[in-house]
């Protein structure tokens, strides 16, 4: 009966653990029997080792061992490309959750499989890292170009919250209530951002109003309702506010 192995030198996961549940999840009699079987080979849990009687058996483990690829290591693979950057703990764990969403579009593993049997046609074992990254460099490209379009969120989002904080203190130097700072944003939202005297004049307060994506009604009422003698507009939403924009051009004075 030919015996297989699947390991691993790197990924710190229980590769028996997860074989068996990516077995479990085909709800067929060759994967249940593939999952009740599955052994740690010299007694480590990033070993794994079964035996395959036929063909349909080799079918299911080649299924399973595509998603554990796909789904569950893309995770360490990215992990290990965001780990290098020279950023705090926070904002990896942050953009590695988004490149973890990114990358759920490209998760296929119906090709993989394919290669899987093939590759196990020749072999009967599989070191799960080299793999990847002899085998499926397309795959790791994805990957990477998913963890490259997290930090371009993540850089441009604190670049963006930076410019907003600098918009508002200039909404202060600007002052008076004769002029609001308008700041269209790349979702279709708006912010509006004015200083007010509170009549006693020793004080002022300051307002910021952030509106709804899309509420271009909603923000040309908070603007009616402030009166300004004029607006200061910054354009920030890459055409995605046109429609406010003219309307505000229209209706304020516009600098």
């Amino acid at each position: 009966m030919p015996q297989y192995s699947v390991f691993t030198n790197e990924y710190d996961v229980d590769i028996v653990q997860l074989l068996r549940g990516r077995l479990s999840k085909q709800k067929t009699d060759e994967a249940a029997k593939l999952a009740d079987s599955l052994g740690i080979c010299r007694e480590e849990r990033c070993c794994a080792e079964v035996d395959i009687e036929s063909d349909a058996e080799m079918a299911a483990c080649c299924t399973a061992l595509g998603e554990l690829i796909s789904i569950d290591l893309r995770y360490f693979e990215m992990a290990e490309m965001i780990d290098r950057l020279k950023i705090d703990e926070e904002k990896k764990r942050t953009i590695l959750k988004n490149a973890v969403e990114y990358s759920k579009y490209c998760i296929s593993s119906a090709s993989l499989s394919d290669s899987l049997k093939e590759y196990f046609a020749e072999n009967r074992s599989i070191n799960l890292e080299g793999y990847i990254r002899f085998r499926l460099r397309d795959r790791l490209e994805i990957w990477r170009a998913a963890v490259d379009s997290a930090i371009d969120d993540e850089l441009d989002q604190s670049g963006y919250s930076e410019l907003l904080s600098f918009l508002d203190a200039l909404s202060i130097l600007d002052g008076g209530h004769d002029s609001v700072t308008v700041v269209l944003n790349p979702d279709t939202s708006c912010t509006i951002m004015n200083e007010y005297s509170d009549g006693s004049g020793s004080s002022s307060k300051r307002i910021r109003i952030d509106c709804a994506p899309g509420n271009c009604e909603g923000a040309l009422g908070m603007l009616r309702a402030l009166s300004p003698d004029r607006i200061a507009l910054v354009d920030l939403s890459f055409g995605a506010c046109e429609a406010l924009k003219r309307r505000l051009l229209e209706l304020f004075t516009v600098q």
